[in-house]
């Protein structure tokens, strides 16, 4: 039983441990504390960086879609770009950065399918969506 604390974990490693045990199990682990036991924290520190499994899900997502905004911004071309040229490489670029989570987003698909709502992991990737488009 591991409950030694490291100061060496951070909201990434622990979104990257997450995912990682989900890849291997097929679901998200039971709980907090057993997932942060498993990984050597404590359960105080795993809440000091997520809230919930739900709110370390959203910031992966939200993750994802700040990526492939900065991305974007980072061409130099892309403010001249026309509004289908803008989405075509949003489209493109937010593809090339799902692919680092590729199996995860095929594992929980099946998952995210079976919620009647939008789940509450991708409402903040779907407001930065349309925000997004807004600037089109």
């Amino acid at each position: 039983m591991a409950t030694e604390t490291t100061s060496e974990w951070t909201a990434e490693k622990i979104t990257e441990a997450f995912v990682h045990h989900v890849l291997r199990e097929g679901i998200p682990p039971r709980s907090e504390f057993a997932f942060a036991e498993s990984l050597g924290l404590s359960e105080s520190e795993f809440y000091s960086f997520f809230s919930s499994f739900e709110s370390l899900e959203r910031d992966l997502w939200t993750g994802l879609m700040e990526t492939t905004l900065e991305t974007l911004n980072q061409d130099e071309n892309y403010g001249s770009f026309t509004a289908r040229e803008k989405l075509l490489a949003f489209y493109f670029t937010h593809l090339e950065v799902l692919l680092k989570y590729r199996s995860y987003i095929k594992l929980r698909r099946k998952a995210l399918r079976q919620t009647p709502h939008t789940p509450i992991g991708l409402v903040a990737t779907r407001n930065s969506f349309w925000n997004m488009l807004e600037v089109f």
